[in-house]
């Protein structure tokens, strides 16, 4: 096993891989904590794209002052408690959102706000689906709905 130290010259809030010879090597220079990936891609703080496992990121084409302009999908990531396929479809939740993800033909993502109701406003921790029902771990409870009814668009 090779051990290297990082260096008082490399940042240590940058998010770093280890390359097949064993170099660390720096591809963002501050720490991404929330990936999402959907397809053949990988997203991050809405305006970052990574198609090679996170070995590059490049920034989504658009307005660099508006993560909002470049994908209102992802505007939200860094609060991203989660991620799961329900359905074969990608979905995040916050602690108090859950949103279908979709990926358009021009790359970028659509987000589409999920019914909410029944949860109450409990804190989401987590989603599965298993024999038909997805089921929404919460602070308070586990709370289930049936696939065919999950997502519903909130209103």
């Amino acid at each position: 096993m090779k051990v290297r130290l990082i260096s008082a010259s490399e940042p240590l809030n940058s998010t770093m891989v280890i390359d097949g010879s064993g170099n660390i090597v720096t591809v963002v220079p501050y720490g991404i904590l929330q990936v999402l990936p959907v397809g053949d891609a990988m997203f991050a703080y809405g305006h970052l794209t990574s198609t090679d496992q996170g070995n590059t990121w490049s920034v989504i084409p658009g307005n660099t002052n508006s993560i909002r302009a470049l994908n209102p999908g992802l505007d939200f990531l860094d609060i991203m408690q989660g991620y799961t396929t329900i359905d074969g479809r990608r979905v995040m939740h916050t602690a108090y959102t859950i949103h279908a993800i979709d990926q358009t033909p021009a790359g970028t993502l659509d987000r589409t706000d999920l019914d909410l109701s029944g949860l109450d406003g409990n804190t989401i921790l987590n989603l599965h689906e298993w024999q038909g029902q997805v089921f929404a771990v919460t602070q308070t409870g586990v709370y289930t709905r049936s696939v065919s009814d999950f997502f519903t668009k909130q209103q």
